[in-house]
């Protein structure tokens, strides 16, 4: 082989290398693309395995791969509910209440026929029990309000109180109108 031979042949060699070594530069360019993409969807894969139902608004049922906590309670070997001879108690119906109401049965729920006239075999007994309505109290305290010059605020009186006294300032309950302008105001 002579000399102009042998260079001709390196030079395709090298030409063969550079074209080899371009495809590698490219594909490693490739693999760093996907690299990045694999993390940026790892890292969202790892938030979301992070997320439950106490630091977002997934429900509990939502919460996943994590054991439930086991119960340190030793087993009484009851069964769960009343037991058998405890005396039980309920509230007893009331012998005075303060209405009676009747509703009778009109008719019959499957074919309608008027059952108006016949006669109840059996008055099942129901009571209902309200609580007392709480009636809402509070003191009227008016105090004028100020606007400064040179502070450009309002100035409001100190509503009088107590120690550790709440006051509720409503305005214009007595007439009917909306709670737009109710306020609270606590003083300790």
């Amino acid at each position: 082989m002579t000399a102009e031979e042998e260079l001709i042949h390196l030079r395709e060699e090298k030409r063969l290398l550079q074209e080899q070594l371009a495809q590698r530069d490219e594909q490693i360019v490739q693999m760093q693309h996907q690299m990045q993409q694999l993390r940026e969807q790892v890292q969202a894969l790892q938030e979301q395995l992070k997320k439950d139902s106490h630091n977002s608004h997934l429900p509990p049922s939502s919460d996943r791969f994590q054991r439930q906590p086991k119960s340190l309670r030793k087993k009484s070997g009851k069964k769960a509910g009343g037991q058998s001879g405890h005396p039980g108690s309920s509230l007893l119906l009331s012998s005075t209440p303060d209405t009676v109401v009747m509703y009778p049965v009109e008719r019959c729920q499957h074919c309608q026929h008027d059952l108006s006239e016949v006669e109840s075999l059996q008055v099942e007994r129901r009571q209902v029990l309200d609580l007392p309505r709480q009636q809402c109290g509070g003191d009227r305290t008016p105090g004028p309000t100020e606007v400064l010059p040179q502070l450009s605020r309002d100035q409001h009186r100190a509503v009088p109180g107590g120690r550790a006294s709440a006051r509720a300032v409503w305005s214009g309950i007595g007439s009917g109108r909306r709670l737009s302008g109710a306020a609270a105001i606590v003083t300790l």
